[in-house]
């Protein structure tokens, strides 16, 4: 990163805890998760003229629907680590599937290695890592009563040898 546009300094209030089964009963706007689009709409207020040059990076936690038709909404550059859990097509199909299993249908694109440190009892190792990548349609999730679709660039890094039993590397991205 080249510089830090906007950050938001956020705890759950002690009195919210324990709400998340009422997430689908309250608007975007009311949920903790609106905080990710809080912090785009600061940067908009703040470089407005500048912000064609910015690019959002979020983690999974900002793998959010209305997040996504957001960015896309207003043309704004995203780069989200994915769940992959989501629905999707890709383009051109009809074929709903989650998102992680319309990438692993793409070609692979190339390979890379990575050197792995070593870590919590886990040895150093060169991983070797494959990149599929896909443009696809996200389907809005069920509790939507409207059906947009939002296109979007899936890249799948995943690594191909693991050793013994240990979890394979692997990043679902979104742009």
């Amino acid at each position: 990163p080249l510089g830090l546009g906007a950050q938001l300094c956020w705890q759950r209030p002690e009195q919210e805890r324990g709400k998340r089964h009422q997430r689908k009963e309250r608007d975007y706007e009311d949920k903790e998760s609106f905080k990710w689009q809080a912090v785009v709409e600061l940067c908009r207020e703040r470089f407005a003229e500048q912000l064609a040059r910015f690019v959002f990076v979020g983690d999974r936690e900002s793998d959010i629907y209305e997040l996504l038709l957001y960015f896309v909404g207003e043309g704004l550059r995203f780069l989200i680590r994915s769940k992959g859990e989501r629905r999707a097509q890709a383009a051109g199909e009809s074929v709903r599937q989650r998102l992680c299993e319309v990438v692993e249908r793409a070609p692979v694109l190339g390979h890379l290695t990575l050197e792995v440190p070593a870590a919590r009892g886990r040895a150093g190792r060169t991983a070797l890592l494959e990149v599929r990548s896909a443009k696809l349609e996200v389907v809005a999730p069920k509790s939507h009563s409207y059906d947009p679709r939002i296109e979007v660039t899936a890249v799948r890094v995943q690594e191909v040898t693991i050793p013994g039993n240990g979890e394979p590397i692997g990043w679902l991205l979104l742009s």
